[in-house]
């Protein structure tokens, strides 16, 4: 896992943040498997409560849901990395 302050990942991805409502993070075409930490105080959203996590146009039809926990301001992900994008909403 590297460690780049707002986010530490072992994974490739782009990661839109803009909106308050709602994230979306961009893996790599081609991406293995992957894990995310995100720093959501770092980020801007320190208090804020994810409601869910979600894939965004699957890439096949074996592509599995993400993972996901969020310890205080922490947000862990787990994503096979087989779907377009994932859908953080808050």
């Amino acid at each position: 896992m590297l460690d780049f302050g707002p986010l530490v990942t072992d994974g490739a991805f782009r990661l839109l943040h803009a909106s308050r409502r709602a994230w979306q993070l961009l893996p790599l075409p081609g991406s293995n498997p992957f894990r995310a930490e995100l720093r959501l105080e770092r980020l801007g959203q320190g208090r804020a409560k994810v409601k869910a996590v979600t894939r965004v146009d699957p890439l096949h039809p074996a592509a599995q849901e993400p993972e996901w926990t969020q310890d205080g301001a922490l947000l862990r992900l787990s994503c096979d990395g087989q779907s377009f994008a994932y859908r953080i909403e808050f």
